[in-house]
């Protein structure tokens, strides 16, 4: 009888603690991956890097119609402000930041739309531009006529 307890309570623990999957967020593109998770738990966020930009003749266009502030709403919150004198001189990229930059908390959703407006300083309207924002990626958008 005491060899038939024994080997229940064996075979009762391989069970319990070999069926157990330590739970966490299994997607690498998340900004909580936990590489020690073996089942999704649902936990996993993403953010996503948001670079916008103009050029030298944007920036000329800006100033002569007097303009010389930016100001950049996502989905109608204010992210940021720019000084049209702050042109780039070539496209920027996700390493060497020569734009207005921000990191974009997109949720647990690995993709989101969002609607970037660009106003002036008197929040007369400029632009307006439908944007995927991605999960631990970089878009880059360049404002232009």
């Amino acid at each position: 009888m005491r060899i038939f307890k024994t080997l229940f309570l064996l075979v009762a623990c391989i069970t319990f603690f070999g069926s157990c999957k330590k739970l966490g967020c299994t997607n690498e593109n998340s900004v909580s991956y936990d590489e020690s998770a073996k089942k999704d738990d649902g936990s996993c966020v993403y953010n996503s890097d948001l670079k916008i930009y103009f050029n030298q003749a944007q920036s000329n266009a800006f100033i002569g119609s007097g303009i010389f502030q930016l100001k950049y709403y996502l989905n109608g919150q204010l992210i940021g402000t720019v000084e049209t004198t702050e042109y780039s001189t070539s496209a920027p990229n996700c390493i060497f930041n020569n734009s207005f930059s921000t990191v974009v908390s997109i949720g647990k959703i690995e993709s989101k739309s969002y609607s970037l407006i660009v106003r002036d300083s008197s929040e007369n309207f400029l632009y307006t531009k439908a944007l995927l924002l991605k999960g631990n990626t970089c878009t880059v958008y360049q404002l232009n006529n």
